[in-house]
């Protein structure tokens, strides 16, 4: 009985002391943004490509109506000012995201660029990256429409 528990521990640690040293600190890299894998944020759990339509309110306007298209890691912003103009100002350019991987900052685009990224919308942030609150505070989101094949 001796016998076979001993050969039972010596087969026990060749077969640990024979395995390779992989340290994982479950961390991902992605565009200069190092998250952790173990974690779920938007930046890994959502299906957040694609594009967002809202209207936002306007001090002298209608309605700043807004079209955000995301794809791996560029956007493409379209704004119109309802009642003032009908004329489209297009922006494009990359973004990134915050270290928590929920929200993104449309680079090329004037402050506040910020959004967080929700289950099937973006929702538009103050100039210090902060939910707007009060009554109006629906009224700075965005939903993602489905993206309909032209033939």
């Amino acid at each position: 009985m001796k016998k076979s528990l001993l050969i039972f521990g010596i087969v026990a640690l060749s077969f640990t002391s024979c395995q390779k040293g992989v340290e994982n600190k479950g961390e991902v890299k992605i565009d200069s943004t190092t998250i952790s894998a173990d974690k779920h944020n938007a930046m890994n759990s959502l299906d957040y490509q694609g594009t967002y339509i809202g209207s936002l309110p306007c001090a002298d306007c209608e309605a700043i109506a807004i079209t955000i298209s995301l794809d791996e890691t560029t956007y493409i912003k379209e704004t119109v000012y309802k009642g003032k103009s009908e004329e489209v100002f297009k922006e494009t350019g990359k973004y990134r995201w915050n270290k928590e991987g929920n929200t993104i900052t449309l680079i090329a685009s004037d402050a506040p660029n910020q959004y967080f990224v929700g289950e099937n919308r973006l929702i538009y942030l103050d100039s210090e990256g902060k939910s707007i609150e009060g009554d109006l505070a629906s009224k700075y989101e965005l939903a993602k429409v489905n993206n309909i094949e032209t033939k």
